[in-house]
């Protein structure tokens, strides 16, 4: 799996970039999980749209590859086990740097558990 972002970091720092990631055959696993985000500044729950955000921990499987990536969520994601696959909707890459560190955040607009992987029902 390669990940590719075309200019540098420094390039997206003034702008809000998000780029749509094509999830079609890629599989996601659990890794841990899902744990609140907390406001840098306030040190508070992190709140998006009356929501508390999550983040949580995936395996990436596809083309024969395997990375780590960490995805943030608004809204709890219940009836998930970790080493189960789940199920990731509308996910987004954004570049960032901060001083001399750069990455990339992934957020979801969902995360739920795969059809047959394991995951915990509602009862």
């Amino acid at each position: 799996m390669e990940y590719r972002c075309l200019g540098s970091p420094a390039d997206f720092k003034e702008k809000a970039v998000k780029l749509k990631v094509d999830t079609t055959g890629v599989l996601f696993m659990l890794v841990t999980d899902p744990e609140p985000v907390t406001d840098f500044k306030t040190n508070e729950p992190k709140i998006e749209g009356g929501k508390a955000v999550y983040q949580l921990r995936l395996v990436v499987m596809g083309d024969g590859e395997a990375d780590v990536i960490l995805v943030k969520v608004a809204g709890q994601p219940s009836g998930l086990v970790p080493g189960s696959q789940v199920q990731v909707e509308r996910l987004t890459a954004q570049p960032w740097s901060m001083g001399d560190r750069a990455g990339i955040a992934y957020r979801a607009d969902k995360i739920t558990g795969a059809t047959g992987s394991g995951s915990r029902s509602a009862a």
